[in-house]
């Protein structure tokens, strides 16, 4: 399953697997960035949290520092008692500069996320994400009137 939490941080997602999505998209940004966004939406969103939910901005920093070092996210019972996911951003570039431009994601009941099961399927995500990336086209839009130009390696 491909999964995209639409608009978030400006509408709040109503997918149960978010957690992983958020996490994913956060984690690519500086961490005070990323602090300050989460503050800013945390501040207005009525969530029910799941029991492992992280509910401190060290435990969030912990959450987003698993990802770069891992680089895909995992969510165990975050977004909803139950619920499990792992996810990888795609990204558009290269090394700290990448453009996370979506996710890819599995979620599904816990008992199918077992510990040695996590990092496999972590990595399939990771491995879709990378794939995903060779293939995402790259539009420069100047003004809203102009059609798509697409960006080629040799127009660099």
């Amino acid at each position: 399953m491909v999964t995209a939490c639409a608009g978030w941080p400006r509408r709040r997602a109503r997918s149960r697997d978010c957690a992983t999505t958020r996490r994913l998209w956060l984690a690519s940004l500086p961490e005070a960035q990323a602090l300050a966004i989460l503050d800013r939406y945390e501040a207005r969103a009525r969530r029910v949290l799941g029991p492992n939910a992280p509910r401190s901005r060290v435990a969030w920093l912990a959450k987003m520092r698993a990802v770069r070092r891992r680089s895909y996210a995992e969510a165990m019972e975050e977004g909803a008692a139950g619920v499990a996911a792992v996810g990888a951003a795609i990204r558009v570039g290269h090394g700290a500069g990448a453009t996370v431009v979506g996710t890819v994601s599995i979620t599904g009941p816990v008992s199918r996320f077992g510990a040695k099961r996590r990092p496999m399927l972590g990595r399939l995500c990771a491995e879709a994400a990378a794939e995903l990336a060779e293939l995402w086209p790259v539009r420069a839009f100047q003004h809203a009137d102009e059609q798509p130009v697409l960006a080629t390696a040799d127009a660099a």
